[in-house]
């Protein structure tokens, strides 16, 4: 089951649930939490010399700073905690472990007022910045105080860490003004819907979900729309081969791809479906297209575009169209051929584009039909947004109204099913922001789709082996030197990697 994301009201439920049915306190979570904060911490930064400096705010938030600061005192950190009052009030789990500092570990206490000068404030140039001040208590724009705050630690040559959120970050919100930029988040339990929208996302930095022994009980039973796809998730999705089985089992798909000036589009989404276990392929493009596709990779069939009327259709088990097809007069009449055939199928890049100028195409596709937009592409279709909140809710929309499965491609893919929920991918890099990156992943849907994988399996396992084989490429390549092929070059790693996890 993937991870739920599930919106900090319901998180405020849940963890009122689990109190009652653990028979514990609220001060409880708060250890635990803290606990499993400085484990993390005592792990990953071993034997530092530089301090270690928390900044607090009043609530549970500061709540969990204080404890971490407890506790790693007791490991013998050096460490400074920064108390930023507002308004004079503060949470009874706060005041509780205030209470609890020790007085003699040398905990260097500062505290800061509203009407203070912040040059008061000992702020690090260098060393490690533990951000408990606000939590998921950010839900409008930040008054002065707090954003001048974290300006200022902003600027700071620091390690950054935030506890559960970066401060000045909504949950499930588009931030006014600027959240601490964290090389670390280290967030409790369920992650946020923040975490994977980009504006927020780069603020983040690397994130980790660590359990606090919250009801699973309660949080199986709490809806939600989005979700975070895992390994566990994957793993039983990939299909076993029966050694007794032959070429025409694993189905064939046709990729209608490829013009005069983008040859390479059809030739790499051919490669990565044959690479994605497909039985045969075949590239329909213009005749120029042929001999340069089947050059490069000689298992695939090439036919002449002209030749589709003529195609065989039971023959055929997918259909993928727009990779590099350019914007020539008879795409209208290839997509009138297409969308009478039952066959399941997903249209990507010159493909969106041409159904962005002709959008009375969308009520004549199939259900489950697979889009595959990147935001350009999506915005065309769909109308601009103005951030991706907006730009998530509109492909959530999209997918309901229109039966379809959208595949909003970026960092954190999301995979939109047509009932609405969104699942969120998390293997992939920059690398992979290069030509022909979405043609690979637009083969590898056609070929598990031939395969009898249901649209909706077909789209996550596509998703993550695609970002799996860009990581495993990385291994090998730069950021900046890794190109298209050298996904398709580790396809096969990734799924070995994910039939012996």
């Amino acid at each position: 089951m993937p991870i739920k994301i599930i919106a900090s009201p319901n998180i405020k439920l849940i963890e009122e649930e689990s109190i009652s049915e653990q028979n514990i306190q609220s001060v409880d979570l708060m250890e635990r939490a803290g606990t499993a904060f400085a484990d993390w911490f005592t792990q990953h930064f071993k034997d530092i010399k530089v301090p270690v400096q928390i900044f607090c705010g009043t609530g549970n938030n500061g709540g969990d700073g204080l404890v971490i600061a407890r506790l790693l005192a007791q490991k013998f950190y050096t460490v400074q905690i920064i108390i930023c009052h507002l308004s004079g009030l503060e949470s009874e789990n706060f005041k509780v472990n205030k209470k609890n500092l020790p007085s003699k570990q040398g905990i260097q206490v500062f505290e800061l007022f509203e009407n203070d000068p912040l040059d008061q404030i000992p702020f690090l140039n260098e060393g490690i910045v533990i951000d408990a001040l606000l939590g998921t208590g950010t839900n409008r724009k930040l008054i002065p105080y707090w954003q001048n705050i974290l300006d200022i630690i902003n600027t700071k040559n620091t390690i950054k860490i935030a506890v559960d959120i970066p401060s000045g970050m909504p949950s499930e919100a588009m931030y006014e003004g600027t959240p601490i930029c964290c090389d670390y988040t280290i967030s409790f339990q369920c992650p946020k819907l923040s975490f994977f929208i980009p504006e927020s996302a780069k603020y983040v930095g690397d994130l980790t979900l660590i359990p606090i022994g919250l009801s699973m009980d309660a949080i199986e039973k709490t809806p939600s729309t989005y979700f975070l796809t895992t390994e566990k998730d994957i793993q039983p999705l990939i299909k076993k081969r029966n050694r007794f089985s032959n070429k025409n089992n694993f189905g064939h798909a046709l990729i209608i791809a490829g013009s005069t000036t983008m040859p390479g589009a059809a030739s790499l989404a051919g490669r990565s479906c044959m690479r994605s276990g497909v039985g045969l392929c075949t590239i329909t493009t213009i005749q120029d297209c042929c001999n340069i596709i089947l050059s490069r990779t000689p298992e695939l069939m090439c036919m002449n575009l002209l030749e589709i009327k003529q195609m065989s259709w039971n023959r055929i088990n997918s259909i993928a169209i727009g990779p590099g097809i350019g914007h020539a007069d008879y795409i209208h009449e290839i997509f009138d051929i297409i969308l009478h055939q039952d066959k399941p199928m997903v249209i990507d890049a010159d493909g969106l584009n041409f159904i962005s100028k002709e959008k009375s195409l969308l009520n004549q596709l199939k259900s489950n039909t697979i889009l595959t937009p990147h935001i350009g592409e999506f915005d065309r279709l769909f109308g601009p947004s103005e951030n991706g909140f907006e730009r998530l809710e509109k492909a959530r929309l999209a997918a309901q109204k229109y039966h379809v499965i959208i595949i909003l491609k970026g960092a954190n893919t999301a995979v939109v099913n047509e009932d609405g929920c969104v699942y969120f991918n998390q293997t992939g890099n920059s690398g992979m922001a290069t030509a022909g990156s979405g043609d690979v992943l637009t083969g590898i849907i056609a070929g598990l789709l031939a395969q009898s994988y249901q649209p909706l399996d077909a789209a996550l396992t596509a998703v993550w082996i695609h970002g799996l084989s860009g990581d495993h490429a990385l291994q090998q390549q730069s950021v900046e030197s890794l190109i298209a092929s050298d996904i398709i070059d580790h396809l096969g790693l990734s799924f070995n990697t994910l039939r012996t996890n």
